[in-house]
């Protein structure tokens, strides 16, 4: 399937260890690939596929379904190739296979949809003790039992963490492992999510503070200019998305004092936006430091200091879309993007949360979620 961007969709199928080309028959029959990646979480994918059947039973339905590559449970990699360098999209596997055969004969869909490789990280409860390991050598451990898929991981060490030994306490696994990594994730504001790497069939697992730092995405201009590049955008500012905490929580002996626990504003760096809501705006929120019972001071500090930093993430808001055609490139969640256009309030670099591929023939529509911490760019100008 092609473009007159000159991208050319490329779909792999098959076992988990090494999926193939699906072809010129089964690509004949693709009407629609979507991908939904997302900078925190689980990403997504569906492959729509015409199903048209004869009435002696055989037709396009069954040359899907027969194939044995898309079936639950095998691996998917899909891929935009520009001038023959691959984009891989998404790398996943098969969960769900649905059927509209339709009254219309050639309205019949076969559709086929999944998630990324972090599946295979949700499929087996555990209960599972950690002796001698941080939130972080917690992570690399359990990312390490899924090397089959190549997964390189990358994590940053959180600044209020300790480190517990066995005499102190033994951190315990209850539930799959998907479940513990966003668990440890969220303790500190963090995000988790499973990316194709720069070479098909490996991947990046993510563990760290949402990604701040990078080279952004060429520029979402809006506007009436010849350098429009968006088919829509708008913007919202929630005043009541931040908030900090302040409070007491219980010592770790009982005959210990109450402890204080306080976070007072974010500490992601560097900040996307010149005006904040901290740390006096009239609906900023004082939340208790809920869920630190039974933390030392360090952890219960680190787990406020995440709840706030994750508020201050939302304060800003856009939403648009656009045509790869007319944008020139492939945005991508995880990274950054400059906005011009939009006035001084919502001008500036973003962080991008989410972005929805569609791809037909002919055509590749994105639509995408931006968000930051406030209004107002930093610098007057967003490059490139």
């Amino acid at each position: 399937m092609s473009f007159p961007v000159g991208v050319q969709l490329a779909v792999l199928a098959g076992t988990q260890e090494v999926p193939t080309p699906i072809g010129p028959g089964l690509a004949d029959l693709l009407i629609e690939a979507e991908v939904t990646e997302v900078a925190d979480g689980q990403s997504a994918f569906r492959l729509t596929f015409g199903a048209q059947r004869t009435d002696n039973g055989k037709g396009m339905q069954v040359q899907v379904l027969a194939d044995g590559r898309l079936a639950t449970g095998n691996r998917v990699l899909i891929m935009a190739m520009q001038a023959a360098l691959p984009t891989v999209l998404i790398d996943g596997l098969i969960t769900d296979i649905w059927l509209d055969p339709a009254k219309n004969p050639s309205q019949s869909r076969v559709v086929i949809s999944g998630a990324d490789l972090s599946v295979a990280m949700d499929l087996t409860e555990k209960i599972r003790g950690y002796p001698d390991m941080d939130d972080e050598l917690i992570v690399l451990e359990i990312l390490a039992e899924y090397e089959r898929f190549a997964i390189v991981p990358e994590t940053i060490p959180p600044v209020e963490a300790d480190f517990p030994t066995i005499v102190q306490r033994t951190p315990i696994q209850y539930g799959t492992d998907l479940e513990y990594l966003y668990t440890l994730a969220n303790r500190y504001g963090y995000v988790f999510t499973l990316r194709p790497g720069a070479v098909p069939l490996t991947n990046t697992a993510y563990w760290g503070p949402p990604k701040r730092v990078g080279i952004p995405a060429p520029a979402l201009t809006v506007g009436n200019s010849t350098f429009t590049n968006v088919d829509q955008l708008t913007f919202t500012q929630d005043g009541r998305s931040a908030f900090q905490v302040s409070g007491l929580i219980p010592g770790p002996l009982e005959a210990t004092p109450a402890l204080p626990v306080m976070a007072l504003e974010p500490t992601l760096l560097p900040p996307l936006a010149l005006k904040s809501p901290f740390p006096i705006s009239s609906l900023l929120g004082m939340k208790l430091p809920a869920g630190s019972d039974g933390f030392d001071e360090i952890r219960a500090m680190g787990f406020a200091q995440g709840r706030v930093n994750r508020s201050s993430t939302t304060v800003a808001k856009a939403e648009g879309a656009l045509s790869v055609e007319k944008y020139g490139s492939i945005l991508r969640a995880g990274g950054l993007v400059g906005v011009r256009g939009a006035g001084t309030t919502f001008d500036g670099n973003w962080s991008v949360a989410e972005v929805h591929h569609k791809l037909k023939r002919n055509e590749y529509k994105q639509t995408f979620k931006l968000e930051r911490d406030g209004t107002d760019p930093l610098l007057p100008v967003v490059v490139p």
